[in-house]
């Protein structure tokens, strides 16, 4: 069987199975154990100290990790009542089960039964400190597909999932754990930092003890408050992204982003702008593409022209350098979506089938030992010898990454064409963004004085008043900054 153990007291068994170092084992075909106290099985790789790499394509490294894949449990307490019961929460685990136990510190994964249970306290046959465990796994079949641990008392548990850093977790399908106690439970998650999890498919929390519980969702920060949203669907409505700002003791958030666009923060928006704009249209189309920055204007309808001194409303000054901008439409067409009356988007939900990801396992073989065949007198006939056994043939398996469910998304207007390109407000000659509120700088003919007080003159530009905007500084032979209020 080509199997090659090395090292002291190494256990190699398996076809081309290897094992070098101290105490490692090789279970299983292709098996590879390095290290000291590493156990690998079945086309897995455990290298370091006290690793354990079960399933084909596996691979622990480090100290004290663990790659595999199975339904498990996260401890969430222990040694309830002083005894060595461990909390694992609602299950439906019996006495007599076999489970897998991988641990925090200073010990190697090991393998135990279930002696005793009440409600949701387990207890086991042979741990004698469960304030020690970290996960408790059940069901390690060696059909996993590829999951890597690597570091330091790290779990992998699930297809393709990748656990990094220190007693980090990564047990959602394709997800991926690093940094310090985290958790990465969604399909395709991300958790990074320390302390953080990330519950939701496509999720990503960062930080410190931050918590992105909805579908792709995004949190960083330190303690920010629960995610409004679905764990699994996309929700128009549901949190995008929030940065927290609390403590152990009360969550919270300086910033969040809703998937609809509204944004909320906690404290003060800062920008070097000077004023309050929103576009308008011009009523002539601007045809030669004229910079009008800093000329008066006025309405006329719903779109706007230069101001004169004729003009009883004044709207406000082109502007170039806003702290806020209204009605700017920067991404996409403004009747993208159907709206009602008011202008109010109007959503619908949508029924989205479960996806599915097709997953092919590897036949699994089992290493057995035939007897010698002793003779009448005694005498050996037959050598004892080991030999690999089909125990369960190669199989393509369809698992489910998201469950069907209902999205909640704006309804599209018939009348929108993805297909053409979108140009944004503001690289359109037409649409200027109007200061109506702030410091805006102004044209003048030269005959404004600072403290003094101007309006437009014929042609939209500032000249010397006795009442109306306030000059407050000259920039310029023809620019003065005004006061709009």
């Amino acid at each position: 069987m080509s199997a090659h153990s090395e090292g002291f007291k190494t256990r190699a068994m398996g076809k081309a199975a290897h094992a070098e170092g101290n105490n490692s084992i090789a279970i299983g075909a292709h098996a590879h154990a390095e290290g000291r106290e590493c156990i690998a099985n079945d086309g897995s790789h455990a290298e370091g100290f006290g690793t354990f790499a079960h399933g084909w394509g596996a691979h622990a490294e480090g100290f004290y990790t663990t790659a595999i894949r199975s339904e498990s449990w996260i401890v969430k307490s222990t040694g309830v009542g002083g005894d060595k019961r461990i909390d694992i929460g609602s299950n439906n685990l019996s006495v007599g089960d076999t489970m897998l136990i991988a641990f925090r510190y200073n010990a190697p994964p090991m393998i135990d039964t279930i002696s005793y249970k009440n409600g949701d306290y387990i207890e086991f046959t042979n741990i004698s400190d469960p304030s020690n465990c970290l996960v408790i796994l059940r069901n390690f079949s060696s059909s996993s597909s590829a999951p890597h641990a690597e570091g330091f008392n790290t779990v992998s548990s699930s297809y393709h999932s990748h656990a990094e850093g220190s007693s980090t977790i990564a047990k959602g399908v394709s997800s991926h754990a690093e940094g310090a106690e985290t958790i990465a439970l969604g399909s395709s998650s991300h958790a990074e930092g320390t302390s953080s999890v990330a519950g939701g498919t496509n999720s990503h929390a960062a930080g410190y003890y931050t918590t992105a519980d909805i579908f792709a969702g995004t949190a960083i920060g330190s303690y920010n408050k629960p995610m409004a949203g679905s764990a699994t669907m996309f929700n128009s409505s549901a949190d995008a992204f929030v940065i927290g700002n609390g403590s152990s003791s009360s969550r919270s958030n300086a910033f969040r982003v809703a998937f609809n666009g509204n944004v909320y923060g906690l404290s003060a928006f800062n920008s070097s702008g000077a004023d309050y704009a929103e576009y308008f249209e011009w009523q002539d189309g601007n045809p030669n593409n004229e910079d009008r920055t800093g000329l008066f204007v006025t309405l006329d309808g719903d779109k706007i022209r230069k101001a004169t001194n004729e003009d009883e409303f004044i709207l406000g000054v082109v502007s170039v350098n806003p702290s806020v901008v209204g009605d700017s439409h920067q991404d996409d067409w403004n009747q993208k979506y159907l709206k009602d009356k008011w202008g109010r988007i109007r959503y619908q939900y949508i029924d989205e089938p479960e996806k599915k990801q097709v997953i092919t396992h590897n036949p699994e073989y089992e290493i057995k030992y035939s007897e010698p065949e002793i003779g009448d007198q005694g005498e050996i006939i037959k050598e004892g010898y080991y030999e690999e056994v089909l125990v369960k043939e190669g199989y393509v398996e369809e698992i489910i990454i998201s469950p069907a469910g209902q999205e909640y998304l704006p309804v599209l207007n018939p009348e929108w064409d993805s297909n053409m390109e979108y140009i944004p407000r503001e690289q359109r000659k037409e649409w200027s963004a109007i200061g109506m509120m702030g410091k805006l700088l102004v044209r003048d003919d030269g005959t404004c004085v600072v403290n003094g007080y101007c309006t437009p003159n014929g042609n939209g530009i500032a000249t010397r008043v006795t009442t109306g905007y306030r000059v407050m500084k000259r920039v310029a032979p023809n620019i003065i900054l005004i006061l709009v209020k």
